[in-house]
């Protein structure tokens, strides 16, 4: 079991690290990629609470996801010359995101899809919402002034957000079908207790 849990802790943590690392890179010119970006973050720590389950020792398999994400995204200092302060938006998106869904998730205590999708749904928004009030003061990068003020917080949420939301239910229940479809990840028992 440790095996398989270590592959899938280290398969998990480097599609979203990876995603994070190369993606925003490649898809800047796409208006949407933030929510591309969004809802791998929520299809990934989907994954993780369906692979890991719902215990105490799940949390730790997910700390160690968003982690090792921030670990990646610190990669693109050396690959694409970025500074710090320049990424310092993402990392911050990547820690929101990865707590705000896992929170979400963990707490479900039901498998059925519409609170799934209802989960991942508002998690982007609440995600959205966090990013702009605390984003525009750690990073305030061109874009995120261009929603200044209360009315800047509500077109954000009202822009951005409901792309978020949509994009990250669109990609939640793929990766629910798929899961459903094939069969082939279950839950890991991680007590290993005797």
């Amino acid at each position: 079991m440790k095996t398989q849990a270590t592959f899938y802790f280290l398969l998990l943590t480097l599609i979203w690290g990876v995603s994070e690392l190369f993606l925003r890179q490649t898809l800047a010119p796409f208006i949407h990629h933030s929510a591309v970006l969004v809802s791998i973050a929520a299809s990934i720590i989907y994954l993780a609470t369906t692979i890991f389950g719902k215990g105490k020792k799940s949390i730790l398999f997910i700390a160690g996801i968003i982690t090792g994400t921030l670990l990646i995204k610190l990669l693109s200092i050396p690959f694409f010359g970025y500074n710090l302060t320049s990424i310092v938006n993402s990392l911050f998106a990547i820690t929101v995101e990865g707590i705000i869904f896992s929170f979400l998730f963990l707490v479900l205590k039901t498998n059925k899809i519409e609170t799934i999708l209802l989960s991942a749904f508002f998690g982007s928004y609440i995600s959205a919402l966090i990013f702009r009030v605390i984003g525009i003061h750690l990073y305030p990068c061109n874009y995120l002034l261009s929603f200044k003020g209360t009315e800047g917080v509500f077109n954000f949420l009202v822009y951005e957000g409901f792309t978020w939301a949509t994009f990250s239910v669109i990609f939640v229940l793929i990766t629910y079908l798929i899961l459903s479809l094939v069969k082939v990840i279950k839950p890991i028992k991680l007590n290993t207790s005797k």
